[in-house]
């Protein structure tokens, strides 16, 4: 089961973050997962990128990879700055954050499936309105429900081992509400 995974996000949206607590959450099951994150001059607000490597074997290649089984996107306003579908191999996986008012993202051919969230809406109910939104435990909820890799309750029990108290209970309920209101569509 080998998959590449591919977060888009602006730095403070949680995108690395999102990624370690997903190496967590798959060795709490048995698998295996690797990550790494690709930073530009500037951190705060500007696009990071985060990697993720998952297996059920140990993970030999200590690289980035150059194509994608899925692409998860934190932030909408990057449809439009960057080649979000760069490097997607045929049958890959989308995972979106989409703005209700938004038109919809406009599918590359080799997406066979795609989940969609307004991540944005939920952080401001559980987070409150911030300048950049993290959307990261949210997403990964998506992530869960939609590709089946990891359970929704593995997550939650990462993200206990990585937050406490009230930050720790709003991100639980984040991968909750994540995995609850994606929508999944299946093209081709």
């Amino acid at each position: 089961m080998p998959m590449d995974i591919v977060f888009h996000g602006r730095g403070g949206q949680g995108a690395v973050t999102a990624a370690e607590i997903m190496v967590k959450a798959l060795s709490l099951e048995g698998k295996y997962g690797q990550s790494q994150a690709k930073y530009g001059v500037e951190r705060r607000g500007a696009p990071v990128q985060a990697f993720l490597r998952v297996d059920d074997q140990p993970i030999c290649i200590r690289s980035r990879a150059r194509s994608y089984d899925c692409v998860v996107v934190l932030d909408p306003k990057l449809y439009s700055i960057i080649d979000i579908g760069g490097g997607l191999r045929e049958g890959s996986i989308s995972i979106l954050n989409v703005r209700s008012s938004e038109s919809k993202f406009d599918l590359n051919p080799k997406i066979s499936k795609k989940g969609s969230i307004d991540a944005i809406k939920i952080s401001n109910e559980l987070f409150g309105m911030r300048p950049i939104p993290i959307t990261n435990t949210i997403m990964l909820g998506a992530l869960a429900a939609v590709t089946n890799i990891v359970k929704k309750e593995s997550l939650i029990t990462a993200i206990r081992e990585k937050f406490t108290g009230d930050l720790m209970k709003k991100n639980e309920t984040a991968v909750a509400l994540g995995y609850e209101r994606t929508k999944v569509e299946t093209h081709g």
